[in-house]
């Protein structure tokens, strides 16, 4: 094999240490030893080549091995990051009109549980598309909704890239509550002077261009 045996042969046996005084026949032995212990002269094409790792290095690639998540376990994403609160549940879009409901004396309310009086049944709930923050009770000013069944009711502008083409409040049947429209408003009427179980009214708006939006009435028997 040539001269890379013998520079093979002379590396692994200058590992040894020489302070043993050891005769030529133990020097040959420690030939043989060392042959054994390097696995053997490389093939005639191998370069022999030697990798130092410093120990400092080597303790720092096992700490990094260590404390690297393991792929597709739990909490393997990003450490330490906490999402925001309710983020599970994504918010849903809102639109930029909205349901203004108001009650029989003019004041605007969230939510309704009618209750219907003794010989006069239940109050008029009474309903407008207006902008968000604004005061208007119309999603364009000076525009009046009209009822063209007890279930549809329209804001129709006239033609502009401002605005919608149409705003509509509608209700999903007549079975409890018709709509009207009234005082430049869209009044919710119940049928009845007293519905035979609690029934909920859902009305809707629907604008071109946003997420429908709902707003819903309870109808309650009376306590009697």
């Amino acid at each position: 094999m040539g001269m890379p045996l013998f520079s093979h042969v002379i590396t692994c046996v200058a590992r040894w240490p020489n302070s043993h005084g050891a005769t030529q026949a133990a020097a040959s032995l420690m030939v043989a030893i060392a042959l054994s212990a390097c696995g053997g002269a490389p093939d005639a094409d191998e370069t022999p080549t030697t990798t130092a790792v410093a120990p400092e290095s080597k303790d720092l690639a096992t700490a990094s091995t260590a404390a690297a998540p393991r792929a597709g376990a739990s909490g393997a994403a990003i450490a330490n990051v906490t999402p925001p609160r309710g983020s599970a549940n994504l918010a849903e879009p809102t639109g930029a009109y909205e349901i203004r409901l108001f009650d029989q004396n003019g004041w605007p309310r969230e939510t309704f549980e009618l209750v219907p009086a003794r010989g006069i049944g239940y109050q008029t709930v009474h309903a407008a598309v207006v902008l968000r923050g604004s005061k208007t009770l119309s999603p364009v000013a000076g525009v009046q909704a009209y009822c063209a069944t007890p279930l549809r009711c329209e804001y129709l502008p006239p033609r502009s890239a401002d605005h919608a083409e149409r705003y509509t409040i509608s209700l999903p049947d007549d079975s409890v509550a018709r709509l009207s429209a009234t005082e430049g408003m869209i009044a919710i009427s119940a049928r009845y002077l007293e519905v035979e179980r609690p029934s909920i009214v859902s009305v809707n708006l629907t604008v071109d261009g946003q997420p429908p939006v709902t707003k819903r009435i309870m109808y309650m028997k009376s306590p009697g």
